[in-house]
């Protein structure tokens, strides 16, 4: 994953997201829907562009 830019995230229900966590602990954008999960997990700390 670590090769990655962007990493993104197609799952609409509300999962966790675990690998969004990986993503974001590797330093790679998350792309997401605005969901249960992601939504708990992107903020406003760790949101970039």
């Amino acid at each position: 994953m670590a090769a990655a830019a962007v990493f993104v995230f197609t799952g609409c229900t509300g999962t966790f997201g675990i690998v969004i966590l990986d993503a974001l602990a590797s330093g790679i954008a998350v792309a997401a829907f605005p969901v249960t999960g992601p939504v708990d997990v992107i903020t406003s700390d760790n949101f970039f562009f």
